[in-house]
């Protein structure tokens, strides 16, 4: 007589991710979201957790920028993974893929000036700083919804760029917004005049790129 065990599969889903997500337990995270890619392949959730879960938890960029790859094969109009997969791909060094994801993000939602910025980041390790002007040109023609805060990090891109009157406009938005923003007002002096010392440590300094908690 043969008898058969019957095995209860185990169900994975982002509230049970997110109870290691809670309490910042990347390991066994990385197990539960590997385990979840093997059991479920073409749920795209997964593969953005486990994106996450490199990304965030263990600070493996590239693999990262792997797993978000396939959440976007499988997810194509899914902005948040488009950026989440340019600015790993930013900080592993790819950065035509960065690019190019950056670039589907934006076409997705034009509004988000943070994919704007990842964008600028990718062209400025290149080094392609007629794009980098560029971008940040393009992302203030989709300023409606920015807050005081991206205002302040589009001033910080223009200032890298060496353009200290957008900078400083920038800077005057950002303050309209919110009067009391102290580092807005620290910068907003600098870049009114700049003096030769502040434009030849500008024109060292690149572009930082701007995380998104998606």
């Amino acid at each position: 007589m043969c008898f058969y065990r019957r095995v209860a599969r185990v169900s994975r889903n982002p509230k049970g991710a997110n109870q290691y997500v809670a309490k910042k337990e990347w390991p066994d995270l990385l197990a539960y979201t590997k385990a979840w890619t093997r059991t479920n392949p073409n749920e795209p959730m997964a593969w953005y957790y486990l994106g996450q879960t490199y990304g965030i938890g263990l600070n493996q960029p590239a693999q990262a920028a792997n797993a978000f790859q396939r959440a976007v094969a499988l997810r194509h109009d899914w902005p948040e993974a488009w950026h989440a997969l340019a600015f790993t791909s930013v900080q592993s060094r790819q950065y035509q893929q960065a690019i190019t994801a950056a670039k589907q993000a934006i076409v997705l939602v034009p509004e988000r000036p943070n994919y704007w910025n990842t964008l600028a980041a990718a062209y400025s390790e290149i080094p392609d700083h007629e794009h980098v002007i560029q971008t940040f040109r393009e992302e203030q023609q989709h300023m409606s919804r920015a807050t005081s805060y991206d205002w302040y990090n589009l001033a910080n891109g223009y200032a890298n760029a060496l353009l200290f009157r957008e900078a400083s406009t920038a800077c005057n938005q950002s303050l309209r917004m919110k009067s009391d923003y102290g580092e807005t007002w620290n910068n907003w002096v600098w870049w009114k005049k700049p003096s030769a010392r502040v434009r030849r440590h500008l024109a060292i300094t690149s572009v930082p790129p701007i995380w998104e908690t998606t």
